[in-house]
């Protein structure tokens, strides 16, 4: 079986338009879609509802190990973030969950 696939990435400053071109064109090609962002955001929202310091990194790790993260189309086809089941689309915006993300950001594991 061959798993090669094709990967894009796509960086630049924030609000430049990454996200937004980077869904067109994953649904133009029919290219599977991967917001590396909101995988640091996710994991932020995780470590805030269980208290985990976000300078702890064996912690974070072993918070990301643990919880369930999946991207998905909703009803509406429009790609949204599930953490443990739960969709936390609106909550990856917010400044703190994009403060955590920072932090979290910087470790290597």
């Amino acid at each position: 079986m061959n798993l090669d696939v094709p990967v894009l990435t796509i960086d630049g400053p924030s609000g430049s338009g990454k996200g937004t071109i980077s869904k067109r064109l994953a649904t133009k090609l029919a290219w599977h879609y991967l917001d590396s962002g909101a995988l640091y955001r996710t994991l932020g929202i995780a470590a805030i509802k269980n208290g985990v310091d976000l300078n702890d990194e064996q912690r974070l790790f072993a918070l990301a190990n643990k919880v369930s993260l999946e991207f998905k189309k909703n009803a509406k086809k429009e790609w949204v973030v599930l953490l443990d089941d739960k969709e936390v689309q609106r909550q990856l915006q917010t400044e703190e969950v994009g403060d955590a993300a920072s932090k979290i950001a910087i470790f290597p594991k």
